[in-house]
């Protein structure tokens, strides 16, 4: 724990309180509105989405007025589904992002995060037995949801049913998707987005290996063929990457790569992948 965990948990003015929300949109504002959840216990509702902020909010409204429209959006959640509902909302008070730089990449180094991992693994742990729960981290929220998976790795706690996504994350993603494993989570073959980081593309496929071989991951050759080719293109087609995935002595390396990830058959579903895709454009 950090040396602010009292302070920041003790009963006072909820708006910037850390811990769990109980978020919902106002009919009359159309605005996210929150109210703060005493006993951190996530709302027993199957599919409950619950997204976790980044620490650079000072007030529980500019989390809210940030993180739900972003993460709502990108889980492709229907609007219906959460005017109904709501979601909840895991909120880390603070004026600085989350990890993000050199050292910090490695989520289980980031130090001003570990209270409120601690509280997040306490709600999670408690939601065992709702189903189909959505764990959604946003920006530098991935380090407090990734520390609290580890505590409860630790723990020996199972998530099963459970899935995990991660928006923008400024840390790793590769760790999480260990960890999902270990406590049994349920995953789509989607389960970051980087955007243009090179270093969040190559970190998806450093495990890129682990899922293929894990059964129960939907994770397929295909996908990883396909996530290659459009991912690579994102963020290193200045690089050149597009005459690699064509061809020519660029794409020795690449396949090169691609093989001590996922084995020679990824190698070919990249080459099937890029055809078809390049052969589509060309058509048109």
């Amino acid at each position: 724990m950090d040396d602010h965990y009292y302070d920041l948990t003790a009963p006072g003015q909820d708006t910037t309180r850390m811990g769990l929300y109980r978020a919902s949109i106002d009919p009359v504002r159309s605005e996210w509105k929150a109210v703060y959840v005493a006993d951190g216990k996530v709302a027993a509702q199957q599919g409950r989405l619950v997204a976790v902020a980044d620490g650079k909010f000072n007030q529980i409204s500019d989390a809210l007025r940030e993180t739900m429209p972003r993460t709502v959006k990108h889980l492709g959640v229907g609007a219906a589904h959460v005017s109904d509902s709501g979601a909840d909302l895991h909120f880390t008070p603070g004026r600085e992002p989350l990890g993000g730089g050199l050292l910090c990449y490695n989520p289980l180094k980031v130090e001003n995060s570990r209270a409120s991992a601690l509280l997040l693994a306490a709600s999670m742990e408690s939601s065992r037995d709702v189903k189909g729960v959505v764990w959604a981290a946003d920006f530098g929220g991935s380090a407090v949801l990734t520390q609290a998976m580890q505590i409860l790795a630790d723990k020996g706690i199972s998530l099963k049913g459970h899935t995990v996504y991660f928006h923008k994350p400024r840390t790793s993603p590769a760790k999480a998707l260990r960890l999902a494993h270990q406590l049994r989570m349920k995953l789509n073959e989607r389960i970051a987005d980087t955007g243009l980081s090179a270093r969040g593309a190559f970190s998806q496929f450093s495990v890129a290996g682990i899922r293929l071989n894990n059964k129960s991951d939907p994770y397929s050759k295909d996908y990883h063929a396909e996530a290659w080719l459009n991912g690579g293109l994102k963020v290193a087609a200045p690089a050149g990457f597009l005459a690699a995935v064509i061809g020519g002595q660029a794409g020795l390396v690449v396949g090169g790569i691609a093989t001590a990830i996922g084995g020679a058959g990824v190698v070919h579903a990249l080459g099937k992948s890029a055809a078809e895709s390049f052969g589509y454009k060309f058509k048109r």
